[in-house]
């Protein structure tokens, strides 16, 4: 549909997210978040199986009320991942020089303005207004930076 709106969804007994993205002239996207195994970009498996297809298409329906129209394309996303899904951003544990900003987990795009706000308050000021002990060493690695 033209009017899809970006939307997240939570569903299942353990916990699964299915997202869609708007049309911005090619076709709108939809895709499972963290549905993949733990892999390399040299060794990934980059087919697209019909049951992955099927699978979308059911979550389609179930969400949207209708079928998903014609699939232009099938790509299979590669992206990086903490341990906790959460992002990581930190001084290095040896060295209060280097800050370490992973912010990945395959949602870190849409934060990009406020994690550049954080990390040039962190380097200039060695603070943030917001409280990031939930993306600290010690959170992820139960390791206390200096």
């Amino acid at each position: 549909p033209d009017n899809l709106p970006v939307v997240s969804v939570e569903y299942g007994d353990q916990i699964r997210n299915f997202y869609s993205i708007p049309n911005f002239g090619r076709g709108f996207k939809i895709a499972r978040h963290h549905e993949g195994k733990i892999t390399s970009a040299d060794e990934v498996d980059r087919t697209i199986y019909q049951k992955e297809k099927d699978d979308i298409e059911k979550l389609f329906k179930r969400f949207f009320n209708g079928p998903p129209g014609k699939v232009l394309d099938s790509k299979i996303c590669l992206y990086t991942n903490t341990q906790s899904k959460d992002f990581l951003i930190d001084f290095h544990p040896d060295n209060d020089n280097v800050l370490i900003l992973s912010p990945c987990s395959g949602h870190g795009f849409k934060f990009s303005s406020v994690i550049g706000e954080i990390s040039a308050d962190l380097l200039e000021k060695n603070e943030s207004e917001f409280d990031l002990s939930h993306f600290s060493f010690e959170k992820h690695f139960n390791i206390n930076a200096t």
